[in-house]
């Protein structure tokens, strides 16, 4: 993901964690999480180089990561 649109998860009331695995922070609209109420974390890469995640705090992980998917 290089970019994320305006307000593009605008009232997802129950998001409560982003994953993002890649290195570089994307450039992003205006209020991405807009009204995102149950928005606790962003997991991010250890090699993350960004201080942020589209204006939302980050939590560095200092591992591997293994996704579940259904």
């Amino acid at each position: 993901v290089t970019k994320i649109d305006r307000q593009a998860f605008n009232r997802c009331y129950n998001l409560s964690s982003v994953v993002f695995l890649g290195t570089d922070e994307p450039t992003a609209g205006k209020n991405v999480f807009n009204k995102c109420s149950n928005l606790k974390k962003v997991i991010v890469p250890n090699g993350y180089t960004g201080s942020s995640f589209c204006g939302n705090g980050i939590r560095k992980l200092s591992g591997s990561v293994n996704l579940i998917t259904q």
